[in-house]
């Protein structure tokens, strides 16, 4: 009788400590005991309050398991970040579309080395040479010679179709295969092949031959379906502070930017990716298939693979892409020689260079037990306050100088005709024009977007604000001259 207690409790025990294990979210076999998870979220949290991050969802797997998966902060209004929290995943959708190319590939549906007229007889871009040869795989890779944006201003909810046929006004920067060039809408046109070799719509085919054998239940192609799972809400940083920022989404892009999803359907997603094409017993791709989607153009030094960058950094090994969108942004990575594959889902985009950043130090703490960098030399607030603080001090000297030679300006007009006085005020508003038209469009071809007061104000707002207390001060000075001359001209005629 003892001896069955004894064997019950020990059965409890045991099932009671089998729970809490599952419960820690590591699943199946190939876990690493060795990694500190503990670390990792400590890292996480530390560097989200030094950096003002609102909300953030992590997993990471190892072989065949999850390793671990959480939420962290805010992803909206009263509502925390979950693992199954739906974000905007950006450019990370591009490898769901190469993955469907590759799948039709391997079923002697598409040959990647085919020219994409091939499928779609009526594509073609300025160039009609360049129509003719641009090739499936080019546009995989990047190099189909196509850069920029399109000419037409298409309205958000354009189909594929219509934004893939506008590319007739673009004009190609290179040869096709000459040069890596990074265009969304290369797979906008690769979504339109898989729906005239499949007869399904892309949703269809994604959904049915990726998402449901990877149990990817949570990823959805549209904004509606996303924000009725509890789309995280994007965040802009306005001086440092985060501020509730509205996500623009654009229908003709879904294929390469614009897919929806969580941390916990990412994982399985990136086992597949990092185990030859296999989730559990299910294999949505062949191990040379997913090799070859790995594999970079290094015959022309171009990074880029199919869907993925593949580098090494830090003497690692990678296959990772980077979502970047206005208040949105993704890093997933496999580190093959290791194992590891980790994804972070952000809802905010102000610090790029500090979220990749983070990506490479929890690989780092993985495979070796430390990040990158434990410090950080000045968080994206201290650094937005010491630059609105210098740009003022700097204003304020050059103002100062102006206000001390307005006297002496003030005496040399007294008595003067009209016709003197002009030349001394209308450069005022000239500048005042040059700073608020000439400077964004200079950003816009700086920065290869379309740097509008809005886009200023959401992601350079310390220089947004300074820039418009110059343009205020240069009118305000314009307007003080013209008081003086007219009050000197009725001084005058009296």
């Amino acid at each position: 009788m003892i001896r069955l207690r004894t064997i019950r409790i020990a059965f409890i025990i045991f099932l009671v400590t089998g729970l809490a294990v599952m419960g820690h979210t590591v699943r199946g076999s190939d876990s690493n005991p060795c990694a500190d998870i503990a670390a990792i979220d400590a890292f996480v949290r530390a560097q989200m309050r030094a950096n003002n991050i609102p909300g953030l969802a992590l997993a990471i797997t190892h072989g065949k398991a999850i390793l671990h998966i959480r939420g962290f902060g805010t992803a909206g209004k009263n509502r925390k970040v979950t693992p199954r929290t739906p974000f905007f995943i950006g450019s990370l959708s591009k490898s769901f579309t190469a993955l469907a190319i590759m799948q039709l590939a391997e079923k002697d549906k598409i040959a990647i080395d085919s020219p994409v007229q091939t499928y779609l007889p009526w594509f073609e871009v300025r160039d009609k040479n360049a129509s003719a040869k641009i090739t499936v795989r080019h546009l995989l890779n990047q190099t189909g010679g196509l850069a920029g944006g399109l000419k037409e201003n298409l309205p958000q909810d354009a189909d594929m179709e219509t934004a893939v046929r506008a590319l007739r006004n673009l004009q190609p920067t290179y040869p096709p295969g000459a040069k890596f060039q990074y265009f969304n809408l290369n797979f906008s046109i690769l979504a339109l092949i898989v729906e005239k070799v499949s007869g399904q719509t892309y949703q269809d085919y994604v959904q049915t031959n990726i998402l449901e054998p990877l149990k990817m239940e949570r990823t959805f192609f549209s904004k509606e379906a996303a924000q009725k799972a509890g789309l995280a809400e994007g965040y802009s940083m306005i001086m440092g502070f985060a501020v509730p920022a509205e996500q623009q989404y654009y229908k003709f892009l879904v294929p390469g930017a614009f897919l929806f999803s969580t941390a916990e359907d990412l994982a399985h997603y990136l086992i597949a990716q990092g185990n030859e094409g296999n989730y559990g017993n299910i294999s949505v791709l062949s191990p040379e298939g997913i090799a070859e989607m790995h594999r970079p153009v290094k015959d022309i030094g171009s990074p880029y693979a199919m869907g993925w960058y593949a580098v090494e950094r830090k003497g690692h090994r990678l296959i990772h892409h980077p979502g970047n969108l206005d208040f949105f942004r993704t890093e997933a990575m496999l580190v093959p020689d290791d194992g590891y594959g980790v994804v972070m889902l952000i809802n905010q985009n102000n610090n790029p260079p500090v979220y990749r950043a983070m990506a490479d130090s929890i690989t780092s703490l993985l495979t070796s037990g430390k990040p990158e960098s434990e410090s950080v030399w000045m968080t994206y607030r201290r650094q937005s306050f010491l630059l609105a603080t210098l740009l003022l001090i700097l204003h304020a000297v050059l103002y100062g100088r102006s206000l001390a030679r307005f006297r002496r300006w003030h005496e040399k007009i007294r008595g003067k005709s009209l016709r003197h006085t002009v030349p001394h005020i209308l450069p005022h508003f000239i500048l005042a024009a040059m700073l608020a038209f000439a400077v964004p469009a200079l950003l816009s071809r700086w920065l290869n977007k379309d740097a509008t007061w809005i886009f200023l104000f959401e992601f350079m707002p310390v220089f947004a604000v300074w820039l418009s207390v110059c343009i205020f001060l240069t009118l305000l000075k314009a307007v003080i001259k013209i008081r003086v001359v007219v009050r000197h001209r009725k001084e005058f005629n009296a």
